[in-house]
């Protein structure tokens, strides 16, 4: 499974960290206007929704990783686990292109569970044993050491940022599958290919 949101480098990230800044101030211009006797300007929250979604950025080495992944003569079936809001997670898909190359789009709200407890009920909705299911995302806790416990392959897609605290990224185990762009992934990507016979390495190890 394809986490959505990680996918380009680390100048694509502080990017969208600041196209979030309109919308932080819509919040706060509203709050401003309710503590002055004057109310709340008409549909605030639409407005916020309208900023927030004109920030979304797509990483540019998505497109060409999916690209890839569909032409492989016996590819992986790709899903989309998220905690997002359903709706919304769709549209961000949808507008750069992206929905059609996923199988299924799961959310905790659909799926009744949330990361981690969702990579298994995950599993049991796409019929995979989980064994056989590999999870790519770029929060080394929550989508690979959370998805390793609950028997997936993770790939931890390293952007050199802790997307938690906005500091350097984390340091993983010597154990943990880590790649710098999703078109380091290996392909084909299955279990096999990952662990082989000879233990754990790191997707982009020179020795591979």
């Amino acid at each position: 499974m394809v986490r959505q949101r990680g996918v380009g480098d680390q100048q694509v990230h502080r990017g969208w960290k600041r196209a979030k800044a309109p919308a932080l101030r819509v919040a706060e211009e509203e709050r401003l206007l309710e503590l002055r006797g004057g109310g709340l300007a008409p549909r605030p929250a639409e407005r916020y929704l309208t900023v927030f979604e004109e920030s979304w950025r797509c990483y540019p080495d998505v497109q060409p990783c999916l690209e890839t992944l569909k032409r492989l003569p016996r590819g992986p079936r790709l899903a989309v686990l998220t905690n997002g809001d359903p709706e919304q997670q769709r549209a961000k898909l949808a507008r750069f292109g992206l929905l059609e190359y996923f199988e299924a789009v799961l959310t905790s709200t659909e799926l009744g569970a949330a990361k981690p407890v969702a990579y298994a009920t995950a599993c049991r909705w796409m019929r995979t044993d989980p064994a056989q299911a590999v999870n790519v995302g770029d929060m080394l806790e929550s989508d690979v050491n959370a998805a390793a416990l609950a028997g997936l392959t993770g790939i931890w897609l390293d952007r050199g940022i802790d997307f938690v605290t906005g500091g350097p990224s984390p340091t993983a185990a010597e154990t943990v599958f880590r790649i710098e762009r999703l078109t380091d992934l290996p392909p084909p990507i299955t279990h096999e290919r990952l662990t082989g016979s000879h233990g754990r390495r790191k997707v982009n190890d020179p020795g591979q």
